[in-house]
């Protein structure tokens, strides 16, 4: 046996409070340092005007993709890019994002949409959109932002775009826009910051659209 000393408890007592008061100290300083990165980021880029009544059930309904900033997750999407918005009996809504690949196939993913917890008001432009599964819902990181910068009065043209600048996307209800018209849309975003010179057209073709209905095949993505 170890023999015990009359002050081997206080020592342990001060050896964890010393770790605790370390570890307290660390974190308070990452949490300063990532605040002073915060800082050092345009005001710009962390913060991104939206309209400021979005009617959820006008919103709903499809839009098609005429423009976007190129992205990971569309990069095989070469032609037809649609998104279809279902309001919910919570409000949110579902989304079912279509496009065709290069090899012919039709990509679907579905998810789902809400409005963002911190808008300025109830009826602000700030959504935001996940993918993930449902049950990894809980988690922040699963949810990105989708903020409607723009739309028209009578929900023909939306301009989509997220605080950092990396997303952008025109939508219309027709799947053919007047080239003046995206120009003079693009231009609002590039007077936010956006980088336009990026952006890539969408070409939508005679291909019929994918059915409504639950689809099924590899290429189909879902969140249960």
């Amino acid at each position: 046996m170890t023999p015990k000393t009359p002050h081997s408890g206080n020592s342990t007592q001060r050896y964890l409070h010393g770790w605790v008061t370390l570890a307290v100290l660390a974190f308070a300083i990452a949490g300063v340092q990532i605040a002073a990165a915060r800082d050092d980021v345009p005001t710009m880029q962390r913060s991104l005007p939206v309209v400021q009544s979005l009617d959820i059930e006008r919103y709903a309904g499809r839009w098609y993709e005429i423009a976007r900033l190129p992205n990971s997750f569309q990069r095989k999407c070469v032609a037809d890019v649609t998104a279809d918005y279902i309001v919910e009996a919570d409000g949110n809504l579902s989304v079912r994002n279509t496009c065709l690949r290069r090899d012919g196939e039709v990509d679907i993913a579905v998810g789902e949409a809400r409005r963002t917890r911190n808008a300025p008001s109830p009826d602000a432009g700030m959504l935001e959109v996940r993918f993930a599964p449902r049950w990894l819902s809980w988690l922040a990181a699963v949810w990105g932002d989708y903020y409607v910068m723009a739309i028209d009065p009578d929900y023909r043209l939306a301009l989509i775009g997220t605080p950092d600048r990396e997303y952008l996307w025109l939508l219309s209800r027709s799947p053919s826009v007047a080239d003046d018209t995206v120009q003079l849309w693009l231009g609002r975003a590039a007077a936010l910051g956006f980088p336009v010179e990026r952006v890539v057209r969408t070409a939508h073709s005679a291909i019929p659209q994918p059915s409504t209905e639950s689809p099924t095949g590899p290429s189909y993505r879902t969140v249960p």
